[in-house]
């Protein structure tokens, strides 16, 4: 199973999330089964949050569940700042775990019967499936370009290294021990936040 994407609603998120680099954001997609996968072909924005929280306002999802429509209302995606975007458990908080099998949708499992989210990481978006009735879950791929994603990682993480190897040499050329150190310190908290997850050029496996 795996879960796809329209192209001009993986464009819409790719530009939302281009737009929002330090914050979370939140909505609901629209979704039909296609030959056993899932296929994304309507996603709307309900909030832009914190670097690490967002929470959707009830108020915003009615107008939604009057669309005729509304019964394909079955997938929450959001973005956080971490996950090694391998699907998994490990890319899903607690607090996203506990809103995917207890409030899916804003709704109550039962009623739900099934629904699907993605979480887009620092490596990649990753899917689940969860069947309420059930209560089992599949973590599932999503489909994207992988290559084109490695490519744009390599390519800036090739462009930071240089730069800032040039910078330090010649700050040790001028024998200056202080921008020397600034830079250093600079390298240092770069590396400390892709640990973290908060990657400037995360790697994809």
């Amino acid at each position: 199973m795996i879960i796809k994407f329209k192209p001009d609603i993986y464009a819409k998120i790719m530009t939302i999330a281009a737009y929002c680099p330090n914050h979370e954001f939140s909505g609901f997609g629209f979704v039909e089964r296609v030959d056993g996968d899932i296929l994304v072909y309507d996603f709307v924005l309900l909030n832009v949050g914190s670097a690490g929280y967002t929470q959707t306002n009830p108020e915003t999802i009615l107008p939604l569940l009057d669309r005729p429509d509304a019964k394909n209302m079955k997938l929450w995606l959001h973005k956080h700042p971490v996950g090694p975007g391998i699907p998994g458990p490990a890319n899903w908080s607690m607090t996203d775990h506990e809103t995917c099998v207890n409030t899916p949708m804003g709704g109550l499992p039962e009623l739900i019967d099934w629904s699907c989210a993605v979480v887009m990481t620092p490596r990649g978006m990753v899917g689940r499936v969860d069947f309420h009735r059930k209560k089992k879950t599949v973590h599932c791929e999503v489909e994207q370009d992988r290559g084109l994603i490695k490519e744009v990682q390599d390519l800036t993480k090739k462009y930071f290294q240089k730069q800032i190897q040039e910078d330090i040499k010649q700050a040790q050329e001028e024998d200056d021990e202080y921008y020397t150190d600034k830079l250093i310190e600079f390298f240092d908290r770069k590396v400390f936040e892709l640990n973290r997850g908060l990657q400037l050029f995360p790697e994809v496996d």
